[in-house]
């Protein structure tokens, strides 16, 4: 994509109809406001139904299952209930069958195809006073994980029960699953439909769920890289990870990304990020023996569509503080808010751009765990898990992080081959401004600049802390509520109530913890980042990012990035790793 494409900001306002009736009964009008972005509605609308080469099953079958009380799961109740976006959406060229913002239609192995966008988790929304407003980009308040389990207890229903599964073969005819073909392909499914889940991580009586706005993405990966896709089912770990989704602007900018600075190049974390939702690979067969080279390393990853993606993300801005329907800022308490912010934020949240960059690349700096104190979960998984590679040639033994790199690279390279990506210079370009392929496992977590977080509750890492005055404070909710999208805009998060929707989070749960990034007395604490503040500090620093721009925001200019830390040994709390193996040979 050009990037006069990305023209002027635009603020689109559509009043959605009062005679709109889901099944759970009539729903309030809303207006949807789409926040000051930098993007027109055109690229916006791109952006949600772009496809990646995901699969989540056939279209016609998406379209034919059904909850156990008969509801179709593609039917607006149920998607709102689950918490995504645009469940009315009108059938459009890209979008053929109206669904959901994130959900999209492609064509592999010559059959329609559903399959996951980088929208459906990078779009956000929250409501405030009968108002909604989409923010592109931000937190999804979906619960993905929950999504997908329902796939799969539908399809292993419709193979244990001969009324449904004759229901279902009908209504996937009728929809244009081509009849020669559907009872193999379905049996076939049926077989992996749950290790086809583990790709999700959230499964399992020992895993952490995820509940709304979070996945373990880490984990998803490494069990869709060394389970699924290897057909190992010893292999699978169970998901005790859950992050947040991070916010997608100025990503592009940061010399790391991912929550523990594990990737640089865009276009790998990209492919890394669309393995775990569902391309379609090749590496084995179906009785799990190595496919010959260059079919083990072909998949059905779209290139192009990503680095558009990365191209329209470059241009993404973060949003601005709505004013005139949440409030005006006091400009002399955002003055005070920001010099305390410059005192005790900017050291880790700071822009700093590496000089002789071009484009300018932002550092980031990595937290060693230890330090901020956080809930080690998804940096310990990632650097300290090990597989089973040994069928690619790789050992028996590999560490996580390595593997998926190595992995990633392979699928990566054969997807430039076939899209006919071949110089240097061209995969440069494509790699995403001539950076070069990088990965590591830091014990660690990032610290990104916090222009526009505002929009991005709740917050930490793994979403264990309800609003910015939570995590400014020396104590927090222990049972915070995930999923109810009304936004609080005086303490700058989620209200805290439960709906039927909703779920609360048990922080001593592993994965869950709240602690760390304290703002105490207590010089003993872990994870202590500065004294404790009093309220009227707190809202003076809330009222600073409400309004924060890079024009008056911290900024300095350093010779190289930051040394990432990494701890070797791989300890918890009761000195060691604990086995996450589902099914240990």
């Amino acid at each position: 994509m050009k990037r006069s494409l990305a023209a002027a900001a635009v603020l689109v306002v559509v009043l959605f109809a009062a005679a709109r009736i889901l099944t759970q009964g009539a729903q309030p009008a809303r207006t949807t406001v789409t926040l000051n972005q930098g993007w027109t509605p055109a690229v916006a609308t791109q952006f949600h139904y772009m496809t990646q080469g995901t699969r989540l099953m056939p279209a016609a079958w998406l379209r034919a299952l059904r909850l156990p009380d008969g509801t179709p799961i593609m039917s607006p109740s149920n998607l709102h209930r689950l918490g995504f976006q645009d469940v009315h959406a009108r059938p459009t060229s890209n979008n053929p069958y109206g669904w959901p913002i994130g959900v999209t239609v492609d064509t592999i192995g010559g059959v329609q195809v559903a399959g996951l966008t980088c929208a459906a988790c990078h779009t956000g929304q929250f409501t405030y006073k009968g108002t909604t407003f989409r923010v592109e980009g931000g937190s999804t308040n979906a619960d993905v994980g929950r999504f997908n389990t329902q796939l799969r207890d539908a399809i292993l229903a419709v193979e244990k029960n001969r009324t449904l599964r004759a229901r279902f073969d009908k209504d996937a005819v009728a929809y244009g699953y081509p009849k020669a073909r559907l009872q193999r392909d379905f049996n076939r499914e049926a077989a992996n439909a749950d290790l086809w889940l583990l790709y999700t991580a959230g499964v399992g009586g020992t895993s952490t769920v995820p509940g709304p706005g979070r996945i373990d993405a880490i984990t998803g990966i490494m069990n869709r890289v060394f389970a699924y896709d290897l057909h190992d089912a010893h292999n699978a770990i169970r998901g005790i990870a859950p992050t947040s989704f991070p916010p997608l602007w100025d990503i592009w900018r940061l010399d790391w990304v991912q929550y523990n600075a594990s990737a640089r190049v865009p276009m790998a974390r990209n492919v890394g990020e669309s393995l775990g939702v569902g391309v379609v690979t090749n590496v084995v067969n179906d009785k799990g023996k190595l496919n010959p080279e260059p079919l083990r390393w072909e998949s059905s990853e779209r290139v192009y569509n990503l680095y558009w993606m990365e191209e329209a993300l470059s241009h993404l801005k973060p949003p601005v503080w709505p004013a005139s329907l949440m409030g005006r800022v006091d400009p002399v308490q955002a003055a005070r808010g920001r010099k305390l912010f410059a005192q005790n934020c900017a050291r880790c949240h700071g822009v700093a751009k590496i000089q002789g960059t071009t484009p300018t690349e932002w550092a980031v700096r990595a937290i060693p765990y230890q330090k901020i104190g956080t809930d080690p979960g998804e940096a310990l998984v990632f650097a300290g898990s090990r597989f089973d590679a040994s069928v690619l040639g790789w050992g028996k033994s590999v560490s996580g992080g390595y593997g998926a790199s190595k992995f990633t690279g392979e699928i990566l390279a054969e997807a430039y081959k076939k899209a006919g990506i071949t110089t240097p210079a061209q995969v440069a370009k494509y790699n995403g401004w001539g950076r070069t392929s990088t990965a590591t496992s830091p014990c660690a977590y990032k610290a990104r600049p916090l222009v526009g977080i505002w929009a991005t509750p709740p917050f930490l890492h793994n979403g264990s802390v309800p609003s910015i005055f939570d995590l400014l404070s020396d104590t927090r909710p222990s049972h915070p509520i995930l999923g109810n999208p009304e936004y609080d805009p005086v303490k700058l998060g989620t209200v805290q109530k439960n709906t039927p929707d909703t779920m609360t989070l048990d922080t001593t749960k592993l994965g869950n913890s709240n602690a760390g990034h304290w703002f105490t007395n207590d010089k003993t604490r872990p994870g202590r980042i500065g004294p404790a503040l009093t309220n009227a500090q707190k809202y003076d620093i809330i009222a600073y990012l409400k309004v924060a721009t890079y024009a008056d925001y911290p900024t300095t200019t350093v010779k190289q990035g930051y040394p990432l830390p990494c701890d070797r040994n791989f300890d918890w709390a009761n000195g060691k790793m604990p086995d996450l193996r589902l099914n240990a040979k």
